[in-house]
Order: C-alpha cells, then sequence, then structure tokens
C-alpha cells in the first residue's frame, strides 16, 4: 500500500502543472511588485511568455529553413509567415528586445512606487534589487547548463556535424567533447565563469568563437541581462535624487540617445523600459489625484457632466493611438533580419534607416508601450493560461535549446523524411509530406518542451525564487 501510495505521489510530481489537481495559475510568481500591484502588471507575464515561445518557434525551424531571417518578396520567400507583421511569429530576435524593455520595466516598478509614496524605501529596493539580481538570473541557467554537460556525457546530444548536416546547413554553437569527465567539468566551469556570467564582455566578443563550448549558444542574454540589470538599477538611484521631474526625463532620454549612438541597443532598451515604468507609474498617480478632484468637482459643479469637445478629441486619440501605434510597432519588430531591402513592407524603411537593430528595438518599445494602453489586450494577455506561459517563460527559455539538441531537431528532421517520403510514394508531393511532418513535429516538441519547462520550474525556478523571497526578508 505504501509502495502504491509512493508510485502515484511519483506520476503525480511528473505530470505538468496544467494536469494536477490545481488550477494552472496556482502558485505563479507575481513581477517584481508589491502583492496589491500585482493585477496592473499582470500583462507583461503574458507578453514575456509569448515571447520566448516565438524565440522557441525560431530555434526550432531555424536549421531547416533559411527563409526565417528573410522577408516576403521574389528571391526571398512567399511563404505566408514571411509577410510584415505576420512575421512576428519568426522574429525570435526581437522578442529578445521586448524581453530587455520589460526588464527595465519591472526593475523599476516597486521602487519607483515607494519613490512617489515618500515612504523613503526606494532607496532600500534598489539596494535589494541590486543583492537579488545576480541570484535570479545566474542561478537556474548554472544548474541547467550542468544537466546539459551531463546529458552530453551520456550521449545524447547532437553532434556539431550533425547540426550542421540539417537541410539549412548553418554552423552549431554547442558543447564540444572533451577527453575526460574532469576535463568537460573544467570546460563547463570556464563557460560559466567566462561567458555566462561575465558582466564585462560584449556578446560579439563572448559568443563567436567557432573553437569553444557553449553549453547553451542562446545564454548570451543573461550576461547581457545582469549587466543592464546593473545599469539600469544604478541610473535609477542617480535619477532619484533629482528633484526635477522634466530634468529626471531629460537625463534617462540624454542616457539613451547615448547608447544609441554607441550602438548599444540592450543597454537602450532596458533604459527606455525604465523611462516608460516612471511615465507609468507617475500618470497612474497623477489620475488616481484627478479622479478624486473631478468626483469632489462634480458634487459642487454639475457643467463637469457636459463633456466638451477637447475632452472627446482627446479620449478618442487616448483610445485609438495606442491601436495605431501597436500595429506600426508590430511591423517593426516585424523587420527581417537579412536583406530587409528587397522584402515587401520594408523597402522604404530600409533606406531611411538599414539597421535591423533600430527597427525592431523601435517596434519592441512602441508594443510594450501600446499593450500596456489597451485593456482588451491587457485582459487577454492576463487571462490564466497566458499567465501560465509567463510563469514558464524563464524555464522555458533556459531549457528549449538544449531540448532542441537532444530530441526536438531529431524528431523534426526523422518525420520531416517519413512523411515526404510517404507522401512521394502516395504520388501528393513531397512538399506536401513536409508540412505534415513539420506540423507533427512541432505539435509533439511544443507539448514535450511545455512539460520539460513545468518541470523545471517547479524543481528549480520556484526554489530559486523562494530563496530570493528569503533573502528579501533578512536583507
Amino acid at each position: 500500500m505504501k509502495g502504491h501510495r509512493n508510485w502515484h505521489q511519483f506520476i503525480e510530481c511528473l505530470k505538468p502543472t496544467f494536469a494536477r489537481t490545481q488550477t494552472p495559475n496556482e502558485g505563479l510568481e507575481p513581477l517584481e511588485a508589491r502583492p496589491s500591484n500585482r493585477s496592473d502588471t499582470a500583462y507583461l507575464d503574458g507578453l514575456r511568455g509569448i515571447a520566448a515561445f516565438i524565440v522557441f518557434i525560431l530555434h526550432l525551424w531555424m536549421p531547416f529553413d533559411r527563409t526565417t531571417v528573410l522577408g516576403f518578396g521574389p528571391g526571398l520567400s512567399y511563404g505566408i509567415f514571411n509577410l510584415p507583421i505576420l512575421r512576428v511569429v519568426r522574429s525570435g530576435k526581437a522578442m529578445v528586445r521586448i524581453f530587455f524593455v520589460i526588464s527595465g520595466y519591472v526593475l523599476t516598478l516597486s521602487p519607483a512606487r515607494h519613490y512617489l509614496d515618500s515612504s523613503g524605501e526606494h532607496y532600500n529596493k534598489l539596494g535589494k534589487a541590486l543583492i537579488k539580481r545576480p541570484f535570479r538570473l545566474f542561478l537556474p541557467p548554472i544548474a541547467t547548463t550542468l544537466l546539459a554537460m551531463l546529458l552530453f556525457r551520456l550521449g545524447a546530444f547532437q553532434t556539431a556535424e550533425e547540426m550542421e548536416a540539417l537541410p539549412a546547413h548553418l554552423p552549431a554553437q554547442t558543447i564540444l567533447l572533451r577527453k575526460t569527465f574532469f576535463d568537460q567539468l573544467v570546460d563547463w566551469a570556464g563557460f560559466v565563469a567566462h561567458k555566462l556570467t561575465n558582466p564585462w564582455g560584449w556578446v560579439e566578443d563572448l559568443f563567436v568563437d567557432p573553437d569553444a563550448s557553449y553549453y547553451g549558444a542562446h545564454l548570451w542574454t543573461i550576461q547581457t541581462e545582469f549587466r543592464c540589470s546593473i545599469i539600469t538599477l544604478t541610473t535609477l538611484q542617480s535619477l532619484f535624487v533629482l528633484r526635477s521631474i522634466s530634468m529626471r526625463y531629460f537625463l534617462s532620454c540624454s542616457l539613451i540617445l547615448f547608447c544609441v549612438v554607441w550602438l548599444r541597443w540592450d543597454v537602450a532598451l532596458f533604459l527606455a523600459g525604465m523611462t516608460l515604468c516612471l511615465l507609468d507609474v507617475e500618470r497612474n498617480a497623477r489620475t488616481i489625484d484627478r479622479n478624486y478632484l473631478g468626483d469632489t468637482a462634480r458634487i459642487t459643479d454639475s457643467a463637469h457632466l457636459r463633456p466638451s469637445r477637447e475632452n472627446s478629441r482627446s479620449r478618442f486619440w487616448y483610445e485609438f493611438a495606442p491601436w495605431g501605434l501597436l500595429v506600426l510597432g508590430l511591423w517593426a519588430v516585424s523587420y527581417p533580419d537579412e536583406k530587409a531591402g528587397r522584402a515587401l513592407g520594408f523597402g522604404l524603411a530600409s533606406k531611411l534607416c538599414d539597421s535591423v537593430d533600430f527597427w525592431q528595438s523601435v517596434g519592441a518599445l512602441a508594443v510594450v508601450w501600446s499593450v500596456g494602453r489597451l485593456r482588451p489586450l491587457k485582459g487577454m494577455l492576463s487571462t490564466k493560461w497566458l499567465q501560465y506561459l509567463g510563469a514558464l517563460s524563464y524555464s522555458l527559455y533556459l531549457v528549449h535549446y538544449p531540448f532542441l539538441e537532444t530530441v526536438g531537431w531529431r524528431l523534426t528532421q526523422l518525420l520531416r523524411e517519413y512523411f515526404s517520403s510517404a507522401a512521394v510514394q502516395a504520388g501528393v508531393g513531397r512538399s506536401l509530406g513536409i508540412l505534415a511532418g513539420n506540423v507533427i513535429a512541432f505539435i509533439f516538441s511544443t507539448l514535450t518542451l511545455l512539460w520539460a519547462s513545468d518541470y523545471t520550474w517547479r524543481a528549480l525556478d520556484k526554489p530559486c525564487l523562494r530563496l530570493l523571497r528569503w533573502l528579501d526578508s533578512v536583507l
């Protein structure tokens, strides 16, 4: 009986969260904000979850389709998902830019709210955030890369030659085999020390060596997040010293422009998210004050009940301008990574500025800004399933690449070959068979990855968050 109960508990533990007894959003960890303010920032979790999933989509198909980085047009691709805006589902690089804007926003949120309530608690929040940030960013990927190293030694990973033999023939960045297990462990430690946790080197220098081992080629974002987080928090501390609000925004915008001039788009996006958060927090505070004063005035002045033409124009701008900006933002986010000047919908933009960094960064900021002002989208992004995806986002991002190197790409190649061969024999065309293989591989890979991400979230990410809460209580 006891053995049966233990076996049942083991099976229950392996089930993903949505298949267990609790609801999918039970136990979701909030953004770094006070619990009372959780609901008005929940949409950022949903947006972050979608962005992480799109990164997975890009990495799943890149070894099989070189057109993932191209737009729509002759000599490029005629695929429907290469069209402007629709190409968002292939814009994994732009999704990372959205991560950076959200991170800058979230890091600023709690200190900014405490700054406005004049409690003096904002400096305490900034200090704690500086201490907690390396634990939050580094502990989970250190664990997942160690697991990747062990799986590699067991032969679970594809070799670099196997990856480069896939249809797109892209150069592989993966783990290199060392002579002994100890040598492999030293190699992994070198990756952690010199690449994963190194905030002093730019990604252009750290993740380009073809002869180096990469225990996660996608993890360049981690050291970037850490560096930009420290810059954002220290900048925020300086801005709080300024009494003048206009001077505060002038300085923050000047710093953003400075970063853009030096092509540090990662830092610029963090600081842009910080500035956007400061604007939102102060706007919300003014709205609360204005609503209170407006209610008081309406008691004594019935004229306020008659909406003026000026108020109508203002309301039109407030309600419809974000939709227009969202469309423009999605268009900019879908700017092709290569050969944009030849792609439908981007020819003029590439003549004005041929930098993919510029257009995708502007698009990322526009998307985050507009979504935060559109109630229907905020409500959609706050639904329980997108909140669940948001809770998994960090774990999903960490494990999706090792999953692809061990299971995803092998399975996709196998299914594509099987169904294309079957389609040729059935006389329906090889391309239809490849499409069928792609669809089945995508469904199976997605479900398997969600299970792996869910387990990583429960076994690794949530304990890490509990550690951060403990640190917060003792600091």
